[in-house]
């Protein structure tokens, strides 16, 4: 097990929604990599409300929190660059 602040864990949900934890990994590598696929889901939302002035505005600002957020904690993330609207 290594010391590291952070762990992946792969959860499964059964049909009642109760999480199982089938696997976890400490591996910076994979973590940064769900980090990254993340962000990018989280753009890809904002990029959806691209005609909602409102809502588009509020998603990318949820994407530059998230990104800040892991940019501040997660050793070494740099996440993709923000897009402009």
């Amino acid at each position: 097990m290594s010391n590291s602040a952070f762990s992946l864990v792969l959860v499964y949900e059964n049909g009642s929604g109760e999480p199982v934890s089938l696997a976890r990994s400490s591996d910076l590598v994979l973590i940064s990599d769900v980090a990254l696929s993340a962000v990018r889901e989280a753009q890809a939302r904002a990029d959806a409300f691209s005609d909602d002035a409102v809502l588009g505005k509020l998603e990318r600002a949820e994407v530059r929190r998230l990104r800040s957020v892991l940019c501040s904690i997660l050793p070494g993330f740099a996440g993709p660059r923000e897009r402009r609207a």
